[in-house]
């Protein structure tokens, strides 16, 4: 429980508090190869690695930098909040999979702070999306910020 919704301290929980209770994986996990990138041919413009939506200041993740390596546990900072601010949520996807999985929720804005500590080791290397989406009293979610990160 500490891992999935990345507690410091476990005696903190209080009660009224939303946590993520990991499940165990029935039936068949697909697989994906990683994806690594390579230096482009010579002569050619390398494609450059973006982030993807992030075009609302209040939902943005700035630390670390689209296509940055990160191995162990990666500090991921940003905003994420709005008027009438419910909660965020962080996702995660290996590339080349459409469907991104849940990985927190956080029901506290934060204005150019940290939002999430991810474990890269719950993941296979390769290229991934992080994604942060924030969701209003009313439902509504905000453009979500998406970068891409090389899980090692």
């Amino acid at each position: 429980l500490r891992i999935a919704n990345c507690l410091d301290d476990v005696n903190v929980i209080i009660a009224g508090s939303v946590i993520f209770v990991p499940q165990p994986v029935t039936g068949v996990v697909p697989t994906v190869a990683p994806v690594f990138p390579v230096s482009a041919p010579p002569g050619a413009t390398p494609e450059a690695i973006e982030r993807e939506g992030c075009g609302a200041p209040s939902v943005q993740i700035t630390s670390p930098q689209p296509g940055d390596e990160v191995t162990s546990v990666v500090a991921l900072m940003g905003s994420a909040y709005a008027r009438g601010f419910r909660y965020y949520e962080i996702d995660v996807r290996p590339q080349g999979i459409e469907t991104y999985d849940f990985y927190l929720r956080r029901s506290l804005p934060v204005t150019d702070g940290p939002l999430a500590v991810i474990n890269v080791g719950l993941f296979g290397e390769g290229l991934h999306w992080v994604r942060v989406t924030v969701v209003d009293q009313a439902g509504t979610a905000l453009e979500p910020c998406a970068i891409p990160l090389i899980f090692r």
